[in-house]
């Protein structure tokens, strides 16, 4: 693809967002500017508008407009009125005509404002005019005037011909005159004629609510993408998988139901959801989409291509909005790996959460587990529990938590223990606790050769995702994946 079609794509992505997450935002917006317009025009006083027209034959529109709006003008129709206009000039630069608008408080007081301003501006234009004309023929006899006494002052025998020079300036200017003096000059001017009838409307009414108020959601829905789309650059939770992906720098394994969805059961009627107290709907069903997204994940982590695939792989959260989700996710994906007849073991390397998901595996999370193995109180096999319906798991039970968990992961014991395990089975899957609340995950990442973060949609943020990667890369450990738990 194209760097200019990926740029489109990740455009149409944002703005796909942002009508998902920001959408009662932007209904807000449209709807405050509405009520707020609406409100507005029905508070305010019914006022009135006449609008006269006025016929400018033979001129440029243009400089009328600017002469009709002139405080010449403005000043002359206040003291005709006794207050000042409030009035808007139109006029079209194709055509001779303008139109006045005047507001009042009542139609008849519209109209009269209307009719007074185009009537004075009519006179005064005339006047303007009729000086300007006047001007001209006291230019031309002035000029006249002067090229007469040029021509006396020429001396016999000038040697420039200056007198047929001015002879023929002399005739010209008397013939402008005398057509000046005649007429054709004044029917050259622009003649601003009135034309009759003023047409009244009453502003405030119905038509004018619904177009003021499609004009303010017109607005409100561009002003309100726009605060939608400033929340949402500022929104500091990931862009769905992609953006949970960016912020790891990792690749994305696969996408899961969220622990909240499988855990809520299915509205009844108007009763609310009930949250299931058992975490049995978190153990996919095989066969189903989410074993094939599990499974999917199982095969980009350790390919089925050789003939039997080996490793440990570590699978946290980040915070602990993810920790359910990471849960669900080691316990599926351990199953997966059994249920494909590679021998594989669950270790709940994780003191500081409640074991209790692995009774969905028919397994007691209390008594004797993980601690009690490294510290040489009893061996592996004795601890290890093996669920029924899936004969190639072993399950570890985090047991006792240490005094240290720091020195517990850090030390020889639990490395010698990953040893003994990887020497017992093909496949070891590690639940550690969050990577921002604890260390925890990222001394077990150390030992183990994949590390996958599972991150909830709904509550994950880009800050510690990205802090995260960071403290696990600055101690030399390598994300192998990304698993997005949400829609």
């Amino acid at each position: 693809m194209k760097l200019s079609g990926q740029l489109e794509e990740l455009e149409i992505n944002f703005w796909r967002r942002v009508i998902r997450r920001q959408l009662r935002l932007v209904v807000l917006v449209v709807a405050v500017f509405v009520v707020v317009t609406v409100s507005v025009l029905l508070v305010r006083p019914t006022s009135y508008s006449a609008t006269t027209e006025v016929f400018v034959s033979g001129g440029d529109v243009g400089p009328e407009v600017e002469f009709i709006e002139s405080r010449y003008v403005v000043d002359r129709v206040a003291r005709e009125l006794g207050y000042e206009p409030d009035i808007s000039v139109g006029a079209s630069a194709t055509a001779w005509i303008m139109e006045i608008e005047a507001r009042g408080p009542s139609p008849k007081e519209a109209t009269r404002v209307a009719d007074t301003y185009a009537a004075t501006y009519a006179a005064l234009r005339e006047d303007a005019a009729d000086q300007a004309w006047r001007a001209t023929i006291a230019g031309l006899e002035r000029t006249i005037e002067q090229t007469q006494r040029e021509l006396i002052a020429v001396p016999e025998g000038d040697p420039d011909s200056a007198i047929p020079r001015l002879e023929r300036d002399l005739a010209a200017y008397q013939e402008s005159l005398a057509s000046a003096m005649a007429g054709s000059f004044t029917e050259t001017r622009a003649r601003p004629v009135v034309l009759p009838g003023a047409e009244v409307r009453t502003n405030g009414g119905l038509q004018d609510l619904l177009l003021y108020g499609l004009a303010a959601a017109v607005v409100g829905l561009i002003a309100g993408f726009g605060a939608a789309a400033i929340r949402q650059g500022l929104d500091p939770r990931v862009d769905g998988p992609g953006g949970a992906a960016q912020a790891l720098r990792a690749p994305l394994l696969g996408t899961t139901r969220s622990a909240d969805e499988r855990l809520y059961s299915p509205p009844v009627g108007w009763r609310r959801r009930s949250r299931n107290l058992g975490y049995d709907r978190l153990l996919v069903e095989p066969g189903s989409s989410e074993a094939e997204a599990i499974g999917l994940v199982r095969t980009r982590l350790l390919p089925m291509e050789s003939k039997k695939p080996r490793g440990a792989v570590q699978v946290c959260g980040v915070e602990t909005g993810d920790q359910v989700d990471a849960a669900s996710v080691a316990v599926n994906l351990a199953r997966s790996f059994a249920l494909a007849n590679v021998p594989t073991a669950l270790v709940w390397a994780d003191f500081r959460h409640n074991a209790d998901i692995l009774g969905v595996l028919g397994v007691d999370p209390t008594g004797r587990g993980l601690a009690d193995v490294v510290a040489g109180e009893t061996s592996m096999t004795d601890v290890l529990t093996q669920p029924a319906d899936v004969p190639s798991l072993w399950v570890l039970t985090p047991g006792s938590a240490p005094a240290s968990i720091v020195d517990f992961y850090s030390g020889p014991s639990f490395k010698q223990f990953m040893e003994d395990v990887v020497a017992f089975v093909d496949v070891i899957v590690v639940h550690t606790p969050p990577l921002a609340e604890h260390a925890d995950g990222q001394l077990v990442a150390q030992r183990v050769d994949a590390s996958v973060v599972v991150v909830n949609g709904s509550t994950a943020r880009r800050g510690p995702l990205e802090a995260a990667e960071e403290d696990l890369r600055s101690v030399g450990v390598r994300i192998e994946g990304v698993v997005y738990a949400g829609p």
